[in-house]
This record gives structure tokens, C-alpha cells and sequence, in this order.
């Protein structure tokens, strides 16, 4: 079961890296925050995937509360997020 939801995910990602949306963006690093980021398993596939393309990933020593940190205090500053 878990593997299904990984694979999804590292899907989704690839999706993302090679979206015609992003073309010239450049991705410097991917920073995991919320529950999956408590998994191991989660950030092993990350790392291996992401190391393949030269993006580090990291985790906030709070990764299951940053998502709502950022919410909080960048939810209302579009300019940031688009």
C-alpha cells in the first residue's frame, strides 16, 4: 500500500519537473513538510528520485506543523506563491 501512494507520488513530481508550466524555473530545492515527511520510507524515495536530478531535499526539524506555519503566515501573500 505504501508503495502504491510513493509511486504516486514520485509520479506526480516527475510531472511537475517537466511541465511546460515551469520551463525556465529552476528548481533548487524541495522541502517536505506534514505527515509523509515523518516517513523514512517517503524521504528515501524522495532522496534517491531527487537525487537523480541534483535537487536536495530537506525536512524542517517541525515538518509535521510546517505546513500550517506557511499557511499562516504566508496564505495571504499571492505574490509568493505564484
Amino acid at each position: 500500500m505504501m508503495d502504491e501512494g510513493v509511486k504516486e507520488m514520485m509520479n506526480i513530481l516527475n510531472r511537475i519537473l517537466v511541465s511546460p508550466n515551469i520551463k525556465g524555473f529552476t528548481f533548487t530545492t524541495v522541502i517536505t513538510v506534514g505527515d509523509c515527511a515523518l516517513s523514512s520510507y517517503v524521504l528515501k524515495a524522495l532522496w534517491k528520485e531527487l537525487g537523480k536530478k541534483n535537487i536536495p531535499c530537506v525536512r524542517p526539524q517541525l515538518s509535521e506543523i510546517s505546513d500550517l506555519l506557511g499557511a499562516v503566515l504566508f496564505g495571504h501573500t499571492e505574490d509568493i506563491t505564484t
